[in-house]
């Protein structure tokens, strides 16, 4: 019998992928995680060449997405890595952080990089692969909330 991990698949999003990216970022917006639900600025997004995101998703059912960019030789930056709430605590995260590695690995990246909220249990997880804070920044993108600059070094 197939664990829920073995059947979890990462599908390229594309711009027919706004409604699920929408679905998924309103379960997951809150107060810590200014996730984007306007379906203009998604579209923006999933068609900017810039964004690799990738839809989680187990059985055909979207679970989750990874969107993160490449920053000049040797940064990548996770923009956004969401788990609907009914899926989290099952390894979904773990996996899809474990998928970024394996793909920035091809592009020799050095160091990858996040923000998260002080408060995101995520930042739990984030601790245990590898990553470190290294600043604080308080008001970020004028939100009224401080995020943390959180940086893994690849060998």
């Amino acid at each position: 019998m197939q664990t829920p991990l073995e059947r979890l698949a990462f599908r390229r999003a594309t711009s027919h992928d706004v409604g699920i990216f929408v679905e998924i970022a309103t379960q997951v917006k809150s107060r810590t995680n200014m996730a984007e639900t306007d379906p203009k600025k998604v579209f923006k997004i999933l068609t900017d060449l810039s964004a690799i995101t990738y839809i989680l998703e187990t059985r055909g059912e979207p679970v989750g997405l990874v969107l993160y960019r490449q920053f000049g030789l040797g940064r990548v930056y996770i923009e956004e890595l969401w788990i609907a709430p009914s899926f989290q605590k099952r390894g979904y995260g773990s996996t899809a952080l474990e998928f970024v590695f394996h793909n920035v690995e091809r592009v020799n990246a050095s160091i990858i990089e996040l923000h998260t909220h002080p408060e995101n249990p995520a930042q739990k997880l984030y601790t245990r692969y590898g990553f470190e804070v290294t600043k604080r920044i308080e008001n970020f993108k004028d939100s009224g909330e401080p995020r943390l600059l959180m940086q893994k070094k690849l060998t």
